[in-house]
């Protein structure tokens, strides 16, 4: 029985190997028929008279014309209706207090606010500075005076003019 077996393996093998060599050899020669491709070309036909409309000439760089044009970008033009300039002086005055809690700042805020007065604070080493922008001064006196209720003593100071 093992005799058979062996003698049957190895018959199976080799008919497989013949199969797969008669295969392989079929299926080249039938590749073989098949005409091989050309190589591809890159050709751009154009005659003298659509030379000016071809776009890539005009852009390209010629030492022998001098032409050193860049290629093309994309170009944005905004038109305003604005005859003149129109500039606006800002005072921005500086406001001056003593040394505050934490309660006392947030009441500033809230007064600030009230009074709908753009500000920002400015901190100094253990100084904090604050600075309003604002054009009406009769207002800034006015809360000068209402922060005085809150123990603020506050300043007003004139710093300088901003141009907008």
């Amino acid at each position: 029985m093992q005799k058979l077996l062996k003698w049957l393996s190895l018959f199976i093998v080799v008919s497989v190997t013949i199969f797969l060599t008669t295969f392989l050899y079929m299926l080249y020669k039938s590749d073989s028929n098949i005409p091989k491709p050309k190589d591809l070309e890159f050709v751009v036909n154009i005659n003298d008279t659509d030379k000016k409309d071809f776009w890539l000439e005009d852009v390209s760089i010629d030492a022998n014309t001098g032409n050193d044009d860049f290629l093309p970008v994309t170009e944005v033009l905004i038109k305003t209706s604005l005859v003149k300039d129109i500039k606006k002086t800002i005072k921005i005055y500086k406001i001056e207090t003593n040394s505050l809690d934490p309660y006392q700042i947030f009441c500033l805020q809230e007064e600030l606010n009230r009074f709908g007065v753009k500000y920002t604070f400015k901190k100094n080493k253990n100084q904090i500075r604050l600075y309003v922008i604002s054009t009406n001064l009769k207002k800034l006196k006015k809360l000068v005076d209402v922060l005085k209720r809150y123990n603020i003593i506050a300043t007003i100071k004139s710093n300088k003019k901003v141009n907008i």
